[in-house]
């Protein structure tokens, strides 16, 4: 299913699916997916944004970015619009499967330590992808 993802999502951003950290040389546009199995998604995309030097990794989620608390747990949580590299660790969770927080731990290592600009952001609305694209703030910016 994440191959199907990416395929579509690919298609409709007018650019290529990528399947392996090979693929990947210098200004690599494409959206990624199933590169290793046994890493997250999250943690391949980010690898492979940290080999081409990406100017952003876009994260979607089933959230609208990163929150003080859960908010699922806390339904008066607030979204926080900006997160600095060196606080994002506290938004991770232990790391098992299904207990990422809202990225995993290598995937958050590898932001941090290239310094990566992130926007976390839902999914559920491909529109929203589009505005972001086009300049509009949506999410929260890790940077």
């Amino acid at each position: 299913m994440l191959r199907a993802n990416a395929r579509f999502l690919a298609f409709l951003l007018k650019t290529k699916p990528i399947f392996s950290i090979e693929e990947i040389t210098g200004k690599t546009q494409g959206v990624i997916s199933g590169i290793a199995p046994g890493r997250s998604t999250d943690a391949n995309a980010a690898l492979a944004a940290a080999k081409i030097k990406a100017d952003y990794f876009i994260k979607m989620t089933n959230v609208d970015g990163i929150y003080e608390k859960d908010p699922k747990i806390f339904p008066m949580a607030r979204k926080l619009d900006f997160v600095p590299f060196k606080d994002l660790k506290k938004y991770a969770k232990d790391g098992s499967p299904g207990s990422y927080g809202i990225l995993d731990k290598l995937a958050m290592k590898t932001i941090v330590r290239n310094r990566i600009r992130t926007v976390v952001m839902n999914g559920r609305d491909p529109e929203e992808l589009l505005k972001l694209l086009k300049g509009k703030k949506i999410g929260t910016l890790v940077s």
